[in-house]
Formats: C-alpha cells, structure tokens, sequence
C-alpha cells in the first residue's frame, strides 16, 4: 500500500477539489482539471490527509504499477498548481514562428505557411524578437509533450545542416557530407 500525503502538499498547493470516480481521480487547480485514471488492479482510498493506492494481490507488474500511479500522481498535483511548460526552438535560414488566437503560424522554409492549431488548454508564447523561440504552455503534462511532439513533426530535422524545430537546448550530431574525392 502506497500513501501520497496531502496535507503536505496542500501546504505548497491551491488544491481545489478532489473527487473520487469509479476508476478515476480529478484533481482541480488554479490552472485547471486533469483526470488520472486507474487500472482496475489498483484501489484508490481517499482519506482526510492522503490518498491510499493499494492491489490485493502484489506481483511484480502491480508492484511497479503502484509506483507509477504514484509519480504519475505527484506530478498531477505539481502541474495543476504550477502548470507545465515547454520551450521549443525553430532553426534555419529565414524560419519564424507567430502565434494568433490559438493558431501557430510556421514559415519552414517551404512554398507555403504552416498553420497548426493548438488543442484546448495549450497556449502558446513566442519568447524572442527573431520569431524563433517559443513556449507550449497547459495543465496537463501529456498533451503538452504530444503536442510538442507533433509540432516537432513539422519539420523534419536536417542532421546535415541542424535544421528543424527542436526542443530548446537539444543538440544533434552533425553528420559530414560528401566531399570532394582526391
């Protein structure tokens, strides 16, 4: 049996609400809701101070079952108090990003601009004066990383000249080209 306790995060957190579902935990925050759902191995007990997760029977599989529910948990409470965020970095010769009502405006380099829109509690946040340097920013750490993700798929990365969108600070190897043969 695991027990995350709250009244210690209550201490650092704006908890609003938490209630209890058949095999859900919704956990509101000033940053908005998220949903965690449970496998039905899993019993979840809400108590004053904390939330019990507990498996009657304890295999290897529940046993690292219970310590994911938990991390998985811990972050919930962290990301609807304090939000989380992820900054991403267009590179390349003449590449921009603009955002406008919910829609991310690409020039890639190709004949036309990208539009990608962004889904619900996702805002965006362009960070620099080139245009290159932006923020995804939501209450659930999920659809931020897959939405980065899928904004990362936009553009392919270049391994030759280091080309692409990129999550800040990543580096890549550059490969070497051909060259002239002697």
């Amino acid at each position: 049996m695991l027990k995350i306790e709250t009244s210690n995060l209550n201490k650092k957190l704006s908890i609003k609400d938490i209630s209890k579902g058949y095999y859900k935990l919704k956990i509101i925050g000033p940053f908005g809701s998220i949903k965690n759902y449970f496998r039905k191995e899993i019993k979840l007990g809400i108590e004053e101070n904390s939330i019990c997760l507990n498996t009657e029977v304890f295999t290897k599989e529940t046993k690292s079952l219970l310590q994911s529910y938990k991390k998985i948990l811990k972050n919930s409470f962290n990301d609807v108090d304090f939000g989380f965020s992820v900054i991403l970095e267009v590179r390349g010769v003449g590449t921009k990003v603009n955002y406008e009502k919910g829609e991310l405006t690409f020039n890639l380099g190709l004949s036309h601009q990208v539009k990608y829109n962004l889904p619900n509690g996702v805002i965006a946040k362009v960070l620099d004066d080139k245009n290159t340097i932006f923020l995804l920013m939501g209450c659930d750490r999920n659809m931020v990383l897959s939405t980065a993700s899928k904004i990362c798929l936009l553009k392919k990365k270049d391994v030759y000249k280091g080309k692409g969108i990129f999550f800040y600070a990543e580096e890549i190897t550059l490969k070497e080209g051909k060259g002239k043969n002697a």
